[in-house]
């Protein structure tokens, strides 16, 4: 799977870029994975994700 921002190539079924942090796919309704209907932006993920 290539990535939409950097062009990098992704193992498929990958949610974000391994190069560049950007979403590879849509989520579902923009919520996280939870369900909690609590949306998350990219850059609030990347910080959440990030160490």
């Amino acid at each position: 799977m290539q990535c939409p921002k950097c062009g990098a190539e992704n193992p498929a079924g990958k949610i974000l870029c391994r190069v560049c942090g950007a979403r590879l796919r849509p989520a579902s309704a923009g919520t996280t994975p939870g369900g909690s209907g609590i949306s998350e932006t990219d850059e609030e993920l990347r910080r959440r994700l990030s160490y």
